[in-house]
């Protein structure tokens, strides 16, 4: 005997489906929460719900000014009860007493900071810039035009890549220029050299001329000065 398959009208599956929207829309859920968290009576939740509804339409129109009471109210709350509980903290003459009602006291006024960053950052949000490069460093070029090239095709030789792509970038004016800037830092007078003989006769070579020398010229400098006023003195 074969089983008939009754079809429910059409009407009744769109009421359901309206149904099932209204119970599952976040204006109902909340007005409920609202209604047992403040033991309300439940024939007044419809005025829950619209005015719940409102407030999202005018969030919808970009009007924050219901978030922002919302956040200074929580934030005036959080910081009465950071009060309040290190009031108790130190009522108390346990010290294990004591020290979880300073943790939950540390607790609410973190959480009052964070409220409260919230609140700022809603009102002045943040800047996202999306940045494709950012070139720091002097004589330095950059072609952001090229397109990359693929695996298959980047099969070429050291010296081509120099010339291609290294070479191009290395004109006669930058390399004075950098043989100037070279001479103006003066890398070799910091260099310690490698870790060998003539690494370290040359460490210690730079640091006569660099360190030692200077030093021992002031100190003569001073000497002489010393001489000069012992004898106007005299």
């Amino acid at each position: 005997m074969k089983k008939e398959i009754q079809a429910e009208p059409r009407d009744k599956t769109r009421r359901n489906m309206s149904a099932a929207q209204h119970v599952m829309s976040p204006e109902l859920l909340s007005a409920s929460v609202i209604t047992a968290c403040h033991k309300l009576d439940n024939s007044d939740i419809a005025g829950y719900v619209t005015e719940l509804k409102q407030q999202a339409n005018s969030i919808h129109a970009n009007d924050m000014s219901r978030p922002e009471t919302m956040l200074i109210a929580q934030a005036h709350a959080l910081d009465g009860l950071f009060a309040r509980l290190a009031n108790r903290a130190f009522s108390v003459s346990s010290l294990d007493v004591m020290e979880r009602y300073m943790r939950l006291a540390l607790k609410a006024q973190n959480q009052t900071r964070t409220t409260l960053q919230t609140l700022a950052e809603l009102k002045a949000p943040k800047q996202v810039a999306f940045v494709r490069q950012a070139n720091i460093g002097n004589q330095v070029q950059v072609n952001n035009g090229t397109v990359p090239t693929r695996a298959r095709e980047f099969e070429t030789s050291q010296t081509n890549y120099w010339r291609l792509h290294m070479a191009n970038g290395w004109t006669p004016e930058r390399r004075a220029r950098q043989a100037e800037l070279i001479q103006q830092w003066k890398p070799w007078e910091q260099s310690t050299g490698p870790a060998s003989a003539e690494g370290k006769t040359r460490a210690s070579r730079n640091a006569w001329k660099g360190g030692i020398r200077p030093q021992l010229r002031e100190l003569r400098q001073l000497l002489r000065n010393q001489e000069q006023l012992l004898r106007d003195l005299q």
